[in-house]
């Protein structure tokens, strides 16, 4: 996406083609994802946290917080979407995320039953922080 951009502040602004459609499309239907995911597993968001906090349940507050989060994410990369312009905001908002898919890929590799084989390699595993940092 700012490969296309000749990193002028119209093109950051107002170049809008197909593969921002796409990317931003999906980037809504992600956020009203999690929205959907949280909403089905909020009572396991405070991950085993005492009701100390004033009494109120953590995962309350957090299920709170992250539907903030990503309501806020996802009208930002809709209202991209539909108005055609900041697209500039909306490329580096996706490249803000990359780290997360890296994140669960590992999450994911932690939880597999064998371990894959190059999570028992050190240099594997620092090459995968290295990206992630």
């Amino acid at each position: 996406l700012l490969g296309q951009c000749g990193w002028t502040a119209s093109d950051l602004l107002h170049k809008f083609g197909p593969e921002h459609q796409i990317f931003f499309t999906m980037a809504v239907a992600h956020w009203v994802l999690a929205i959907w995911e949280d909403a089905q597993c909020a009572s396991f968001l405070g991950a085993g946290m005492s009701q100390d906090l004033a009494g109120v349940d953590p995962s309350f507050i957090l299920a709170n917080a992250y539907l903030v989060h990503h309501a806020v994410a996802g009208l930002g990369f809709y209202l991209i979407t539909y108005l055609r312009s900041c697209t500039g905001i909306g490329a580096f908002g996706l490249l803000y995320e990359l780290p997360v898919l890296l994140m669960n890929h590992r999450e994911f590799a932690v939880c597999r039953e064998p371990r894959p084989a190059w999570m028992h390699v050190l240099s594997d595993l620092k090459h995968l922080w290295e990206l992630i940092g």
